[in-house]
């Protein structure tokens, strides 16, 4: 059953960002993931939502959270996206 990674990201540095989103598809692929969808702009039809809301998908929840506690993308992650963001993500299942 698929699974889906949901994340709403506030990117404080954008310049800084870019290049984590260069390295995060290397992980996303060795998880067998992909990004669905991104949008930066996001139209709320109720509450607020600030930055980009994004779903990337897995084959698994299994995968999902394998990508997600892969010590290389966090190592990663830790270089390139902490100090310029700010990130909420959750886990759902799909059909």
């Amino acid at each position: 059953m698929s699974s889906y990674l949901v994340g709403n990201v506030i990117i404080k540095d954008s310049s800084e960002y870019r290049k984590y989103e260069r390295r995060i598809f290397r992980y996303l692929k060795k998880h067998n993931g992909k990004l669905l969808v991104y949008d930066d702009n996001p139209t709320s039809v109720q509450g607020n939502i600030d930055g980009r809301l994004l779903i990337m998908e897995f084959p698994n929840k299994k995968s999902a959270l394998e990508f997600w506690n892969d010590e290389d993308y966090i190592k990663m992650s830790e270089k390139y996206r902490y100090h310029c963001s700010e990130v909420q993500f959750v886990t759902i299942i799909g059909d």
